[in-house]
C-alpha cells in the first residue's frame, strides 16, 4: 500500500535530535507513512545513523546520504523529490510531529485538500537559553486549539507578504511545518527548478505555493512541533544570534551573496533573508504584480526593529535607495512595529512571569527531548474527529 504520508527531513550535523525523531516513528504502528532522511553530515555522524537504521530495521524509513557540501535549499530539494507520498510534510531534525497525521491525511485527501497548516506548538530544547524567557528552556510551549477548519485564499496571500516586505511568513502554505500534495510541489520545482526558490526554503516555498493552490486550509489543531535547539535558527533567535555575515553562512546557496537583491542591506539575520527570499521567490515565477508592490519601507523599518546592531548599514542602504517623502514612512513604520513588539513582550511577560490565569492562554509543559513532547501530546492532547 502507498504511503499517505511522506515526513521529510534535511538534517546536518544534528544527529543528537535526529536520534529522537527516528526513536518516535519507529514506534509508529500505520503503514502508510514514511520517513525521507536527507543526510548532509560532515562529522562522522551518518556512521550513527546508519547503525540505528541497521537496528531499527524499518522499510518504512528511507536514508539518503551526500557527502559533497551543498546549501541548505539544495538538501530540501533532494528531500523531497524522495518523497513518494500523497502528501509531502518537511520538519527538522529537532522538531517532532503527530502520529495522528496519518489519519488525517486520509481524511483530507478525501475533502481533496491541496494544503494544509496546521496551529504549531513549539519545543525550546533545553540547551536554549532564550535572553527574555528562560523558563521556556525545556518546555513544550501550546496555544488553544479547537479542531476549527478554515479555508484559505491562496492567491492573496503573496500581496499580503510584499505589503510587509516579506518580514514574515504569516499563514502562508509551505512544506516546512505544513502539509502540501506531493503533485502540487512537483508543479513548483517544474516551472522553478526547485520546491524552494530562495535561500531561506520556508517562506520561499510558500509564495511559489500559491500560485498553484486553489483548496488551502487552516487546521486548529498542533500536528506538528516545531522545536527551537541551540544551533538552529529559532534557537539562534531565541538567544540573540541570528546575525551573521552573508558571505559566512554555509547553509546558503553559493552564489547567494553575489545575486543579493541590492535594496536590501547586506547581512543575514531572520528579517533579511526572508525579504531576499521573497523577492527570489517572485522572480522565479514572474510574478511582476507583486514585485512591483513590495514595501521596502517597511523592511528597513522591521530591519531596525529587529537588526539595531546593523544599523550603519540599513541606514546606508536606505540612503541608496529611497527618497526623501518615503524615508518618512519608515519612521511611521517603525514606531508601529516597535509598538507591537512592546505589547507582544508585555503580554507574554504577563503569562510567563506573572501566571496571571485570567490571561494565561498558553501552556508551558517541561519536556526533556521531542520524544518525551510527542508522547505528552499523543496521550494528554486527542485529536477532534471531524
Amino acid at each position: 500500500m502507498n504511503a499517505i504520508l511522506s515526513v521529510v527531513v534535511p538534517t546536518k550535523n544534528r544527529y543528537f535530535y535526529l536520534d529522537f525523531l527516528l526513536r518516535y516513528f519507529v514506534s509508529i504502528e500505520s503503514k502508510r507513512i514514511e520517513l525521507i532522511i536527507q543526510d548532509n553530515s560532515d562529522d562522522g555522524s551518518s556512521e550513527k545513523i546508519k547503525a540505528d537504521l541497521k537496528r531499527y530495521n524499518d522499510i518504512r524509513i528511507h536514508y539518503y546520504q551526500l557527502d559533497e557540501e551543498i546549501s541548505q535549499t539544495e538538501n530540501c530539494d533532494l528531500a523531497i523529490s524522495r518523497a513518494s507520498g500523497e502528501y509531502v510534510t518537511m520538519i527538522g531534525d529537532d522538531d517532532i510531529f503527530s502520529k495522528h497525521l496519518v489519519d488525517y491525511c486520509k481524511i483530507w485527501n478525501d475533502k481533496g485538500y491541496e494544503a494544509v497548516l496546521p496551529n504549531k506548538a513549539s519545543y525550546v530544547w533545553n540547551d536554549v537559553k532564550p535572553r527574555l524567557y528562560k523558563s521556556m528552556s525545556g518546555a513544550l510551549l501550546l496555544k488553544e486549539y479547537t479542531g476549527v477548519i478554515s479555508s484559505i485564499d491562496a492567491t492573496s496571500l503573496p500581496m499580503k507578504i510584499t505589503s510587509i516586505g516579506g518580514t514574515s511568513i504569516s499563514n502562508l502554505p509551505r512544506v516546512y511545518h505544513g502539509i502540501i500534495k506531493k503533485t502540487i510541489l512537483d508543479k513548483v520545482y517544474n516551472d522553478c527548478g526547485s520546491y524552494c526558490p530562495g535561500p531561506s526554503p520556508d517562506i520561499a516555498n510558500g509564495i511559489a505555493l500559491c500560485k498553484y493552490l486553489t483548496n488551502y486550509v487552516y487546521v486548529d489543531y498542533p500536528f506538528i512541533t516545531s522545536g527551537q535547539c541551540q544551533n538552529s535558527a529559532g534557537g539562534k533567535g531565541a538567544q540573540g544570534h541570528h546575525y551573521a555575515e552573508v558571505r559566512d553562512v554555509s547553509q546558503l546557496p553559493k552564489d547567494c551573496a553575489l545575486n543579493w537583491d541590492k535594496k536590501i542591506p547586506f547581512y543575514w539575520s531572520g528579517t533579511t533573508i526572508y525579504s531576499e527570499s521573497v523577492l527570489k521567490a517572485l522572480k522565479s515565477l514572474n510574478m511582476t504584480k507583486e514585485l512591483n508592490s513590495f514595501n521596502y519601507e517597511y523592511m528597513y523599518a522591521a530591519c531596525l526593529v529587529f537588526d539595531w546592531r546593523y544599523r550603519s548599514r540599513i541606514y546606508k542602504t536606505i540612503i541608496k535607495n529611497i527618497d526623501e517623502l518615503k524615508a518618512y514612512m519608515i519612521t511611521w513604520y517603525f514606531i508601529s512595529i516597535m509598538s507591537a513588539r512592546v505589547r507582544f513582550h508585555l503580554k507574554t511577560y504577563l503569562i510567563t512571569k506573572l501566571k496571571n490565569k485570567i490571561l494565561n492562554k498558553n501552556q508551558n509543559i517541561p519536556a526533556s527531548n521531542t520524544l518525551q513532547v510527542a508522547r505528552i501530546l499523543d496521550r494528554e492532547f486527542k485529536p477532534i474527529n471531524y
